[in-house]
């Protein structure tokens, strides 16, 4: 029983190791992608710009958009972190646009 008990506590502690945050990286730049003759796309980039693997992040759920803290799930070090805003969200524009499918926001 007790060994059962350990491996609860190593997988406990994999689980809090997982959840902790790198340190907040460079933002190196920003902008807006033209996708449309009304749509814009907000992007930023984080990290290493030298990196040999680059993260695309996507938000969750319409509305709020990326936040620079979401560039710290990933190593900065190792990765070029890439952060999109979904269209009408965040910093995309326009904001909130009615007949959008989710095959069009991204």
């Amino acid at each position: 029983m007790s060994h059962l008990h350990d491996t609860r506590i190593h997988v406990y502690d994999l689980q809090e190791k997982a959840r902790t945050l790198y340190e907040s990286p460079p933002q190196l730049e920003s902008g807006n992608i033209k996708v449309d003759d009304v749509h814009t796309i907000h992007y930023r980039v984080y990290g290493n710009a030298k990196a040999e693997k680059t993260a695309l992040f996507l938000h969750g759920g319409p509305g709020a958009g990326c936040f620079p803290n979401h560039a710290r799930f990933f190593d900065p070090k190792r990765w070029r972190v890439v952060l999109f805003d979904q269209r009408g969200c965040g910093s995309s524009t326009p904001k909130g646009c009615e007949g959008l499918f989710s095959w069009f926001c991204l």
